[in-house]
């Protein structure tokens, strides 16, 4: 972390208990804020989830907001309620600013390809699944996509092929 517009470095770290529900998470600048887009640890997690946080405050969790499906809210990651439901693991989230637009990329369990789903406001109301990209064969599987980038005709990202052998 940086407190001096990069002029120098040091390392920090931000911690949630393993019961919350941005063990697996992505982090997205807009505005003021950073959003924390997460679910929790182990396959079963069905629903995602948002938090909120001024640059300044990153490294203190007891100044996150969350989105509590109302408002945001002050407090404990278990205020926050679900932004979408569906597995969301390993996503990457980013602003699109020509767009206006928030989007999020995974591998969905339902189809098995990348997809992605957008939002207007990162509490949403997101979109279903929309295929990004089918896997380019069926002895290969793509995951773990993470932006580079997004522009208003064009995403840009890099993900992982592992082999379905």
């Amino acid at each position: 972390v940086s407190a001096d517009n990069g002029e120098s470095w040091g390392e920090t770290a931000v911690f949630w208990g393993a019961g919350s529900k941005f063990i697996k998470n992505s982090v997205c600048r807009n505005g003021d804020y950073i959003y924390i887009f997460g679910s929790p640890a182990g396959d079963k997690g069905v629903h995602t989830y948002v938090a909120r946080v001024k640059p300044a405050d990153f490294t203190e969790l007891s100044r996150y907001e969350y989105w509590d499906g109302e408002m945001w809210a002050k407090g404990k990651d278990s205020y926050a309620s679900s932004v979408m439901y569906g597995p969301t693991d390993l996503m990457s989230v980013v602003y699109n600013r020509s767009l206006y637009t928030y989007m999020m990329i995974y591998r969905s369990r339902t189809t098995g390809q990348l997809v992605y789903r957008d939002a207007g406001l990162p509490e949403g109301e997101w979109s279903g699944e929309k295929l990004l990209v089918a896997d380019p064969s069926a002895a290969s599987q793509l995951y773990m996509p993470f932006f580079t980038g997004a522009s208003e005709n064009k995403l840009s990202f890099i993900a992982c092929a592992k082999s379905a052998e």
